[in-house]
């Protein structure tokens, strides 16, 4: 018998001998039609195999026989078992196959266990903040901010506490006040009219976010209620291209400064309060554009998002048959590339950083800020890397793909980052694909 080494498993003592181990590498092949050999990548290593051989015997004072049927009792639950080998020490898995040789006679016993060991460390499910969610619970917020911003500005000038009546102007509802309070109700009255004109252009959808908020009967949440409705009839004034994102996104940026600037230019007096609630208003409708440039930026990632995933699903399905027959995949709509989402943030945070320099104390400009930067850094480090290659004769788009290991269908997701393919049928030169 050769030299024993002492084990346990699961608490079991063993006394075994090392029979063999096996480390396997997982290597994917990828083959390409008309070349020789395969692309090989490596995919980690295989579940790690270790053959032992157990022995059990009485002899004298040695008596442990009996403790190979209790050993095989023990293997028979499906559960992970912890092996303390005498090199690998602790490890988890399970007993893959079990042979058992015993003599009663010799009241001898041997157990030979393949053990394959369970995966190494946890790999724990990377669960990534829902921008629309976070996005828009930070816009709702934002609403409750902007009030209390609002109730800052216009405290010392107007009564913000009393309940105004919806019916009638806020000029009519400050009488008793002062001639600069009635001055400054009389310019705010102006910019209420021109927002609730511009409003009403558009009619508010069932989905609207606005029409979830209730906004206080008082000065400051007629205002910030007002505003609110405005800036959504501009986006919604650009719904229907929406399915050209980083046009969207752009359209709307320039359409909210645009709005900024008709109201900058539209003044009914130019006296000292008038300019102050001038001042005032301005402040809020950039607050309102960026928050809701915020909301439409996190719609629009969120909708890209479906799409990446839909077209991941799409690049593992096979795209020929076992008789090398094209069998096509499910159509899938074109996703964000790395520009158009650094040029959609890089809006959205312009207008946000004009806003917090309005109104630094409110939180939840900073918060939508965060959650769309948070979103773009996941989607850039979870992308495919890009890099450019030369092509040595001119070929087919999809065999570009074969070539490099791609799926086939990544020919189209190769066409959308360059520009300068006019025929993919045609390819040759320069060229950037996925690795």
């Amino acid at each position: 018998m050769q030299e024993l080494y002492p084990a346990q498993l699961d608490g079991i003592a063993l006394e075994i001998e090392t029979l063999d181990d096996t480390f396997e590498k997982a290597v994917a092949k990828h083959e390409i039609p008309n070349k020789d050999g395969a692309l090989l990548e490596d995919m980690g290593q295989k579940a790690r195999t270790v053959n032992i051989r157990c022995y059990f015997w009485d002899h004298g004072d040695h008596q442990t026989y009996a403790d190979h049927v209790k050993l095989v009792n023990h293997l028979a639950n499906q559960v992970l078992s912890e092996l303390v080998h005498p090199v690998y020490g602790s490890m988890n898995g399970m007993a893959e196959r079990v042979t058992v040789r015993h003599d009663d006679r010799e009241m001898m016993a041997e157990v030979d266990i393949s053990f394959v060991e369970n995966l190494r460390g946890t790999i724990e499910d990377i669960e990534y903040e829902d921008v629309e969610a976070a996005t828009e619970e930070a816009f709702l917020d934002g609403q409750d901010e902007q009030q209390n911003e609002a109730a800052e500005d216009f405290a010392g000038e107007l009564d913000v506490t009393m309940d105004l009546d919806p019916n009638l102007t806020i000029l009519e509802q400050v009488k008793g006040a002062t001639a600069a309070a009635r001055e400054m109700a009389r310019e705010i009255d102006g910019y209420i009219g021109l927002a609730t004109g511009i409003a009403g252009e558009v009619i508010q959808t069932a989905s609207s976010v606005v029409a979830t908020v209730n906004y206080a009967v008082n000065l400051p949440g007629r205002v910030v209620g007002v505003i609110a409705r405005v800036v959504e009839a501009v986006a919604q004034a650009y719904q229907a291209i929406k399915n050209f994102p980083a046009r969207f996104m752009n359209s709307l940026k320039l359409a909210f400064k645009n709005l900024i600037n008709k109201f900058k230019l539209f003044s009914s007096s130019r006296s000292k309060q008038g300019e102050k609630a001038r001042a005032i208003f301005i402040k809020h409708l950039q607050i309102a554009c960026a928050q809701r440039m915020s909301l439409e930026a996190a719609y629009v990632y969120n909708a890209d998002e479906r799409k990446r995933q839909q077209v991941r699903r799409s690049e593992k399905v096979t795209s020929f048959d076992t008789n090398g027959r094209y069998v096509g995949s499910a159509a899938t709509e074109p996703v964000l590339n790395v520009r158009e989402l650094e040029s959609s943030l890089a809006d959205t945070r312009e207008l946000i950083q004009e806003a917090v320099d309005q109104a630094r104390g409110m939180q939840s400009l900073k918060t939508m800020a965060r959650s769309l930067l948070e979103h773009v850094n996941t989607v850039k480090l979870e992308r495919d890397r890009i890099v450019t290659i030369v092509l040595d004769n001119t070929m087919p788009l999809h065999l570009v793909c074969l070539k490099y290991g791609l799926p086939y269908n990544m020919s189209d997701r190769l066409l959308s980052i360059n520009e300068g393919i006019k025929n993919p049928s045609f390819t040759s030169g320069e060229i950037q694909i996925y690795v």
